[in-house]
């Protein structure tokens, strides 16, 4: 294998293209009309540890109790068979099957959104004329968790690069594309409601 010198100018196409992002449909949120809309997003990083900083403290949990999870996967994979099956794994299949399923995809949402800006609360996203990200409708969440994901396969490696924890925690296609999340879940579904807890206090309240 030959190796080369990293090229300045194609660094920097490279990270103008995931500033600017692509276009992502949400089927399920959609207008006055019932059209389906669209974002412009980017494709996070939420193992990095200035995005999580940015995070609400319950998804910087959810993020960490992920990594705990993954990590302990990967110590009980003790055949082949196993630690291949966990190599294939991207994020979203673990989120699925180990972690806070809706607190992660709203973590991918708030850091992956570009336009408009999406907020962690009702009175921020009012206050700064965004969206709050429940107002995203859960199936268009976990479509996009998966989209973003759906090409990193290897969770655990991934999570492995994050930097040292508190014991207590309080890219994409190419820009001017467009994405369709379509086909993920049902909005308002029976399984979006069970695993949202936001969603479940909101009802008892």
């Amino acid at each position: 294998m030959s190796y080369q010198r990293p090229n300045p100018a194609d660094l920097r196409a490279r990270r103008r293209q995931r500033e600017e992002g692509f276009e992502f449909v949400l089927h399920a949120t959609t207008d006055a009309n019932g059209n389906p809309t669209v974002v412009r997003a980017k494709r996070p990083d939420i193992f990095d540890a200035d995005s999580l900083g940015s995070l609400p403290q319950q998804h910087q949990q959810a993020v960490f109790d992920l990594i705990t999870e993954t990590e302990r996967a990967e110590r009980n994979a003790t055949t082949d068979d196993e630690r291949e099956a966990m190599q294939r794994m991207s994020v979203a299949d673990f989120a699925r099957s180990y972690g806070n399923v809706a607190h992660i995809a709203d973590a991918y949402v708030l850091l992956g959104f570009i336009e408009p800006r999406v907020y962690a609360t009702a009175a921020e996203a009012d206050e700064k004329d965004g969206l709050w990200v429940k107002d995203i409708e859960f199936a268009d969440r976990m479509a996009f968790m998966t989209h973003v994901t759906e090409m990193q396969q290897g969770a655990a490696a991934q999570a492995a690069t994050f930097p040292a924890r508190p014991d207590a925690a309080v890219d994409a296609g190419p820009a001017g594309t467009t994405v369709s999340g379509a086909g993920v879940a049902q909005p308002d579904s029976a399984y979006s409601r069970a695993i949202d807890p936001v969603r479940i206090d909101e009802r008892r309240g």
